[in-house]
């Protein structure tokens, strides 16, 4: 059986879950669009806050900074709850060229 490889170039993503302080760090090396629908099908209420192509090393990164704000959401684990500063520091990683 051959093992799926994760690209070292990928989609890193932020979504929100409504209006609440829930957000998915996530990525995809498919489209964005396509993974957007994904997710919807499981959390209908959720949006895309920024999305950003770059290495996917960066993702575990951001697991590992807000690993103690880290919440199972219906199942599913990518999901913290963040503040403001933490926004902050995502909203900059995003702006980066």
């Amino acid at each position: 059986m051959k093992r799926y490889r994760i690209p070292e170039i990928v989609n890193i993503y932020l979504m929100r879950v409504g209006e609440t302080d829930i957000y998915k760090i996530g990525h995809t090396s498919k489209d964005i669009r396509e993974r957007i629908r994904h997710i919807r099908f499981y959390i209908p209420n959720i949006s895309l806050i920024d999305c950003k192509k770059t290495k996917v090393v960066y993702e575990k990164l951001f697991h590992n900074l807000f690993e103690n704000k880290r919440i199972n959401y219906n199942g599913f684990t990518e999901y913290f709850i963040l503040n403001d500063t933490d926004l902050r520091i995502l909203d900059n990683f995003f702006k980066q060229k």
